[in-house]
């Protein structure tokens, strides 16, 4: 029982993140600045030069080859960038919606 129970709880959850994930996502070029500003200060990224990056790819919609030209940062660290801060906006939204 306490399996079944488990595994029928485990499919909800599995469920609701892969809605959460279609339903809400930071989309480059349509991030507001405040919201940014907030999600950088909840973050680990202090790098100015990251940031930067960041904030041309989620407020400003620049691709990310000139992104990476501009601010001499690697393509592959700033994917993993883009991903951390989606990561952690996915998880403020499930947060919000538990309240």
């Amino acid at each position: 029982m306490y399996i079944d129970n488990y595994l029928i709880m485990r499919k909800i959850n599995m469920e609701e993140t892969i809605l959460s994930l279609t339903s809400y996502q930071l989309r480059p070029g349509k991030v507001d600045k405040k919201q940014f500003v907030l999600l950088i200060d909840v973050s680990s990224i202090r790098s100015y030069k990251v940031i930067n990056a960041l904030e041309d790819y989620f407020v400003n919609g620049k691709n990310r080859k000139e992104i990476c030209d501009n601010h001499k940062i690697n393509q592959g660290y700033l994917s993993l960038k883009i991903r951390e801060l989606q990561d952690i906006s996915l998880r403020i939204y499930n947060i919000s919606h538990c309240i």
